[in-house]
């Protein structure tokens, strides 16, 4: 996903940062931890949750120039 240029791609670029905060807050700690002990599962969404992360903000960071 690449940001759009003007204020529009910033819109979309925030949204998604927002709702992937969410789902950092709420997934793992309503959803799949529920009050149990750790699994695997939270391991891989906290992997997923890095990847989706790194994503955002390389392309965010892709149509910088100098």
């Amino acid at each position: 996903m690449e940001v759009g240029h003007g204020m529009n791609g910033l819109g979309v670029y925030l949204a998604v940062a927002g709702l992937l905060i969410a789902a950092g807050v709420v997934l793992p700690y309503f959803v799949i931890g529920g009050g149990g002990a750790p699994g695997f599962g939270l391991v891989l969404f906290w992997l997923g949750f890095a990847g989706a992360v790194i994503a955002l903000i390389a392309s965010g960071v892709s149509g910088w120039r100098r």
